[in-house]
């Protein structure tokens, strides 16, 4: 077997042409049809440069946060008022 044919896609098919796989924390390896294992590959990754804050429409005061320009929603995408909450609030 060789290309595509050598890896089963894993969803594809029945079950028993799905690879044997080895997970060992965020890593993961496949056995290749010769019986041996491949490389084993982290799939968390390290972690990047944190980038610039990028602008919030929200200002700050002190601890509070406030906005003046529009409608805020919680729970909706869609705000009809001023302060549109779907769902409870807890004071």
């Amino acid at each position: 077997m060789d290309g595509e044919d050598a890896y089963p896609r894993v969803g594809y098919g029945p079950e028993d042409l799905k690879p044997d796989h080895e997970w060992i924390a965020t890593a993961l390896r496949f056995k290749k049809p010769d019986g041996t294992w491949g490389e084993l590959v982290d799939l968390k990754g390290d972690r990047g440069d944190i980038g610039p804050q990028g602008p919030s429409p929200f200002g700050l005061s002190g601890n509070d946060a406030y906005y003046t320009a529009g409608k805020v929603g919680m729970g909706t995408i869609s705000p009809t008022e001023k302060l549109h909450v779907i769902g409870k609030v807890k004071g």
